[in-house]
């Protein structure tokens, strides 16, 4: 009897190119899908936390207050934040207002952060009660 070698069949070329298109097509709709959830559901514009920065010196003395608009960060030479208002300590007290927001550096000996309300001033100034 004559043995004969028969290869094992592989599939088609066009049967590959065919696994091959669907695999990328799944793998882009989970890509373009994947960020269609909205968590947001609050109507209007979103709210921004506001936080008082009071510095004083080592014996407790105030030097000056900030009050920042959003996020508040830790940097080497302080707090880096957005502020919207400021003031400063005698002997020369100054009462600065930044209704569009500043990019400043808190630095000091000692800074105590609270959380607070949007200042009066800056609401009536965006038409809010």
């Amino acid at each position: 009897m004559l043995d004969v070698f028969v290869a094992p069949r592989l599939p088609s070329l066009a049967v590959a190119a065919t696994l091959r298109t669907v695999k990328y097509a799944l793998l882009l709709a989970i890509a373009l899908l994947a960020g269609c959830e909205n968590q947001n559901t609050k109507p209007g514009p979103p709210t921004q936390k506001y936080t008082k920065l009071t510095v004083t010196d080592l014996t407790g003395d105030l030097v000056s207050e900030w009050i920042a608009e959003g996020r508040v960060k830790k940097s080497d030479q302080g707090y880096t934040i957005r502020a919207v208002e400021r003031w400063t300590a005698p002997p020369y007290p100054i009462h600065s207002q930044f209704p569009n927001g500043r990019p400043s550096t808190v630095a000091g000996q000692n800074i105590v952060l609270e959380d607070v309300e949007k200042p009066a001033w800056l609401k009536k100034l965006d038409g809010e009660r």
